[in-house]
């Protein structure tokens, strides 16, 4: 089976560096293993896992009576293949399973492995590779130690600019003393011995809970013990890979189960926490695990975990503390190889499939597979739906046009190659769009024409960097909308409030990056916008001015008033954006599991308050996984050489602001691949009429013929 390569002509050199194998050093774990009811983890996994995996993968049963709340520091996670490295604290639950093969009609034990159906991450980067090319579910969070009061804080990515929110909080203490302490602890111990005994199928019917497989997994586990001294011992996480569909959200476009083999290194240290109170007989080790109720983490219900005591606070939330036993933690280091696609499927693949892409026999015949969505998943669906009111700021920056039709070359039209299907630049600019809805927006875009058997249909814009400042946005532009997005810090007025006069920024970009190869990632600036700079009138040592740009400004600015026609041009209705919408194979990931061309659409309903934007610049930092200026031809006015990155300065061409009611129409597929090079194409469209404006006309011609009639407009 040959899969196509993945494209990476949007980030030539970062996307080389965040791929597997990678090596994890200087690794902490704690864990504490939450008590659990048993029958509805079991019916957790039913429903996420075995009602979906074709026989050949196999079933999955609950191994313990526990959910293992794991919190893990991350000293040093680096790309084996060179680049830089990463520093993350993490958070997640994890289900360990009994892991069976389906053989002659009966089930034999396999192998234990690892689910997790719920983890936090604090960068950014990790959240967005973890994601595309492992399947793990990862969202954004942070980890707050107190460790002079034994406190620990996790939070949640702020939803709302008004502050993060607490998940959880684990406090470890002492043991509880005297009579109800020593019976409470009795109790305890009794309960935990008779939901082992319930786990290992002694107490209950379960599949596989045969003598032979007893001893095999016996067997497994005690050579999993004893590799810990001897040799190289591993856990198999089991994920669930799945990314929605542009066109019906409730469909996935690609669905894997993948297993990959985590394989520590070295234990520098394994031990129980909280030792003197379990020498007193506290199976909790002292620990206190506190729960705050929050509806897109809706664990407790979900996942059928034990409560020991709910109170709620002052603003009436509730919180509960949860049962935790013999918590341990493990000091090691552990590489992270290439992961096993153990099948897969698409919407057009007729059912399931192994790695290879052979039939993954007996198979299911459904040609829509849904999304097997967890409890509280509530990531923003691109589907047609209500209008939302929005600030849209428009910065046209200057380019070149023989960089501009490169890049569309090396993103749209060399893959394209075997379809009907090639883009052309349209016009010589970049546009940098500041969009304020539910969230803040920052991108670069690039106008096409693009043409379906070398007819003109319509134009487009195609995005080549963005960001946003809120998670669960950025996860569904890059999942769904196929728009890779970066969760990044968006300050400053501009796009969100109304300005105000004077001085200094307007909007600042922040984000998580990788420097130079062999750094640490960094939060670093990427983008600023400022007015009235006080830019300096000469070169300095640290401050070099473009000898050319000056003269190319004049002569754009007389070529676009040449062009103007004598009556106003609309812009095109709807907008358009065409992406590659693509993600890494888990086994290969230098190629796509999955490939589409999308078409979005975004229909302005209302536009208003349009106001010109004066004395404004623009600041990009090039970093050298992301060189945006040198791959668009980006002109630049000047360049600062002084600090860690070039710093270029931009004035953009009549930039401006307006107000707009927004309503998202059905996007379409224009071709797509799976498991194969070859592009499967839809029916043709139709032509589509707006196109007419891109026949003569281009982009920055029709923005200035609107800025013209604003002005002029009583």
């Amino acid at each position: 089976m040959q899969r196509p390569r993945f494209n990476d002509a949007r980030t030539p050199h970062l996307a080389a560096r965040l791929v597997p194998p990678f090596s994890f050093r200087d690794v902490t774990m704690r864990v504490f293993p939450l008590v659990a009811d048993t029958a509805r983890l079991q019916q957790f996994v039913d429903r996420h896992l075995n009602r979906v995996a074709p026989e050949p993968v196999g079933r999955f049963e609950v191994a313990l009576p526990f959910v293992y709340l794991q919190l893990v520091r991350y000293g040093k996670m680096s790309v084996d293949a060179g680049g830089g490295w990463i520093s993350q604290h993490e958070v997640n639950f994890t289900i360990p399973l009994a892991w069976y093969a389906r053989h002659a009609g009966s089930l034999v034990f396999k192998d234990w492995a690892y689910f997790t159906p719920y983890m936090l991450v604090d960068s950014p980067l990790s959240m967005t590779t973890g994601r595309e090319v492992g399947g793990w579910p990862k969202t954004l969070g942070a980890v707050i130690a107190d460790h002079a009061a034994n406190h620990t804080t996790v939070t949640l990515d702020p939803e709302s600019r008004g502050g993060r929110e607490v998940l959880l909080q684990i406090v470890a203490g002492g043991a509880e003393t005297g009579v109800r302490g020593v019976i409470g602890r009795a109790s305890a111990w009794a309960a935990r011995s008779v939901d082992l005994l319930r786990a290992s199928g002694h107490l209950r019917d379960r599949p596989g809970a045969t003598l032979p497989d007893a001893l095999r997994m016996f067997e497994r586990l005690s050579r999993f013990v004893v590799d810990l001294h001897t040799a190289s011992p591993y856990w198999l996480a089991l994920n669930l890979k799945q990314f929605r569909s542009a066109t019906r959200p409730e469909l996935v476009d690609y669905q894997a189960f993948v297993a990959t083999r985590l394989q520590i290194e070295q234990i520098r240290r394994v031990g129980l926490a909280g030792s003197g109170a379990l020498l007193l007989g506290d199976v909790t080790g002292g620990a206190r695990v506190e729960l705050h109720e929050r509806g897109e983490f809706p664990l407790v219900d979900a996942l059928g975990l034990a409560v020991a005591v709910t109170r709620r606070d002052a603003g009436g939330q509730r919180i509960d503390q949860l049962a935790a036993v013999f918590p341990f933690q493990l000091e090691f280091d552990m590489n992270y190889p290439h992961g096993e696609v153990l099948a897969w499927r698409t919407g057009r693949s007729n059912g399931w499939r192994t790695s290879d892409g052979s039939p993954a026999a007996p198979t299911s015949d459904d040609d829509a597979p849904r999304v097997v969505a967890y409890p509280g998943e509530n990531f923003e669906a691109s589907a047609p739906g209500p209008s939302t009111d929005a600030n849209l700021c428009v910065l046209p920056l200057l380019a070149d046009r023989t960089n501009l039709q490169a890049f569309c070359d090396a993103y749209l039209n060399e893959p394209l190659a075997t379809s009907p299907y090639r883009v052309e630049a349209w016009g010589a600019y970049v546009y940098l769009l500041v969009t304020s809805e539910k969230c803040r927006c920052v991108e670069l875009v690039v106008p096409v024409r693009w043409y379906q058997r070398d007819v003109l249909h319509g134009v487009a814009l195609v995005p080549v960097h963005s960001c946003c400042d809120r998670a669960a946005a950025a996860i569904a532009r890059s999942e769904i909308d196929g728009i890779p997005t970066l969760c990044a810090a968006i300050t400053g007025p501009l796009g969100h409030e109304s300005l105000a006069d004077g001085d200094g920024p307007l909007l600042t970009v922040r984000a998580e990056v990788l420097a130079s190869p062999g750094r640490r990632a960094e939060v670093a600036p990427l983008l600023e916008i400022v007015r009235n700079s006080r830019a300096e009138a000469a070169s300095t040592p640290a401050l070099l001015l473009s000898d050319t740009f000056p003269t190319r400004r004049l002569q754009e600015q007389r070529r676009i008033a040449d062009s103007l026609p004598d009556r106003r041009i609309d812009l095109p209705a709807p907008l358009r954006t065409l992406t590659l919408k693509q993600f890494r194979d888990a086994a290969d990931p230098s190629t796509a599991c999955h490939q589409s061309v999308l078409l979005g659409e975004r229909a302005p309903e209302r536009v208003s308050a349009l106001a010109e934007l004066e004395h404004i610049e623009v600041r990009l930092h090039e970093f050298p996984g992301q060189p945006l200026v040198k791959t668009l031809g980006l002109q630049w006015k000047a360049v600062d050489v002084g600090g860690p990155v070039e710093v270029y300065v931009f004035e953009p061409c009549r930039p401006f602001q307006v107000q707009a009611t927004l309503r998202r129409g059905s996007g379409r597929e224009l071709a797509v691949r799976a498991g194969s090079d070859a592009w499967w194409v839809p029916p043709l469209l139709p032509t589509d009429d707006e196109s007419v404006h891109a026949k003569d006309l281009e982009p920055q011609v029709i923005l200035e013929s609107l800025l013209r009639a604003h002005r002029t407009s009583p």
